[in-house]
C-alpha cells in the first residue's frame, strides 16, 4: 500500500524518477529502525489516512505529501534537531524528485514546521495542515492514545523514569497552554476536545 502510493507521488514529480525507488528504501528503511515504536511506518500510515480525509484546498498537495513521507525521516531522541536534519533530505529528495528548487524549499519548510516547540508564529495554509495531521494522534480514543504514549516512552527508554516524566510533563503541559492545538478548523472540531482531554488525564498519571 505505501509503496504503491509513495510511486503515484513519485509519477506526478518531473524529476529523477529513478532514484525514487532508491529513496523509498531509504524512507522504509528508516522507518523501520529497531529504536521506533511509535515514529514507523503505521505513523505514516495515519498521516496519509488523516490527509486523504481532508476537506480543505492545500496549495501543494505534492510537497505536502513528500513533507509527510520525509518529516521523521531522521529521529534520534537523544537528538534535539530531527526535523532540521529532516528537512535537510526533504530539500534534497525534493530537489531530486521534482527539479525544482522551490518545491523542494517548500518541503523543507512544511518538515520545519512539525518542530512544535519552535514555532515563531502560528503555522497556517498547508503548514498548518502538515502540523495539524502530525498532531492528530493527540485527540484518538483513550486506549490508541494509551499506545502512543507507551510507545513514546519506550522511544526514550535510554532515560530514567524520572528524567523522562519530567520532560514529558513539559511537553503535555505546553501543549495545554497553547490557545489551539489544532491550527485548522476541521481538526480543531474533532480533535481539540479529545486531545485535551488525552492530555490532561495523562500529566495525572506521570504526577502520581
Amino acid at each position: 500500500m505505501l509503496a504503491e502510493r509513495w510511486n503515484c507521488l513519485a509519477a506526478r514529480l518531473p524529476g529523477n524518477t529513478q532514484a525514487a525507488e532508491k529513496i523509498f528504501n531509504t524512507i522504509e528503511n528508516s522507518y523501520s529502525a529497531s529504536n521506533r515504536y511509535y515514529h514507523t511506518l503505521e505513523h505514516l500510515e495515519h498521516c496519509f489516512e488523516e490527509m486523504d480525509n481532508l476537506t480543505q484546498t492545500l496549495e501543494d498537495r505534492n510537497a505536502v505529501e513528500l513533507a509527510l513521507w520525509l518529516h521523521d525521516i531522521v529521529y534520534i531522541p537523544e537528538l534535539a534537531n530531527n526535523e532540521e536534519l529532516s528537512s535537510a533530505i526533504g530539500f534534497c529528495y525534493g530537489l531530486e524528485l521534482s527539479a525544482d528548487y522551490r518545491f523542494a524549499a517548500a518541503v523543507r519548510q512544511l518538515i520545519l514546521a512539525t518542530a512544535h516547540g519552535s514555532w515563531a508564529g502560528l503555522p497556517t495554509g498547508d503548514k498548518a495542515i502538515v502540523t495539524d495531521i502530525d498532531l492528530s494522534i493527540l485527540g484518538s480514543d483513550e486506549l490508541r492514545f494509551a499506545c502512543y504514549e507507551t510507545a513514546i516512552r519506550k522511544e526514550y527508554g535510554h532515560l530514567s523514569d524520572v528524567i523522562y516524566r519530567k520532560g514529558r510533563i513539559k511537553v503535555l503541559e505546553s501543549f495545554l497552554a497553547k490557545q489551539r492545538i489544532f491550527q485548522t478548523d476541521s481538526f480543531y472540531s474533532r480533535y481539540e476536545e479529545q486531545s485535551r482531554r488525552n492530555i490532561a488525564k495523562q500529566l495525572k498519571l506521570l504526577t502520581v
